[in-house]
């Protein structure tokens, strides 16, 4: 893609909204790879641009050729045995034209013969990142907030209502050094939630041995 194709019109520019909101339905039902490409292309619909003709293009051409993907889930556990899991991973700068990182995340109820997609996430951070590092920070910290902790308090009172046991660990105080000082306000403050959070009993780390591809 060149510089000229971001200041000239598209071609598709009078219909660029209808496309990528009709890939996005079926994409938010069984195709979860294709968020992030669909999104990304959804943000230019108001800028529509030559570049953005070539994008859409590959992405039909990729929707084509993977028509036969889907999603799946299995499950062989009872509701105790399935502990809640959220995989998330962020891209660095993936923005050419501002910088801007993109949050990735998945969430899903795993247990020892059980896999079940529950969520997904795909959303532009509003800040640029200094490093891959702080990225992942920012999708962890979005992950956590707008997912995991209401799905957590959910999930409990199924296992509950279900078994007739409520959990009966408490979490302990959390506990935080330092104040991030290379992060502005808003990585500083991501900083502290994940670090609060995930001293509470139902965050545990995953096992290094379990190997989980990246989003």
């Amino acid at each position: 893609m060149d510089e000229a194709g971001f200041e000239n019109k598209g071609n598709l520019a009078d219909i660029a909204s209808k496309i990528p909101m009709k890939a996005l339905y079926g994409a938010r039902r069984m195709r979860w790879d294709l968020l992030h490409p669909i999104c990304t292309l959804a943000l230019e619909v108001t800028k529509w641009n030559r570049n953005c003709d070539l994008r859409l293009h590959k992405l039909m051409c990729y929707i084509k050729q993977s028509v036969k993907y889907s999603q799946e889930a299995f499950c062989g556990d009872l509701a105790q045995f399935l502990h809640l899991m959220v995989y998330v991973d962020a891209s660095f700068a993936d923005c050419v034209r501002t910088n801007e990182s993109t949050s990735g995340c998945l969430i899903a109820l795993a247990g020892p013969n059980a896999f079940i997609p529950i969520a997904a996430i795909c959303k532009k951070q509003t800040r640029v990142s200094h490093s891959s590092t702080e990225s992942e920070i920012v999708a962890a910290e979005l992950g956590l907030r707008t997912e995991a902790l209401p799905l957590l308090t959910l999930w409990d009172l199924v296992v509950e209502v279900m078994h007739g046991k409520a959990p009966t660990e408490t979490p302990p105080k959390s506990r935080r050094s330092g104040s991030g000082g290379e992060f502005a306000c808003n990585g500083t403050l991501n900083v502290a939630v994940l670090h609060g959070s995930t001293f509470k009993r139902w965050i545990p780390h995953e096992s290094p041995n379990k190997n989980t591809s990246s989003l």
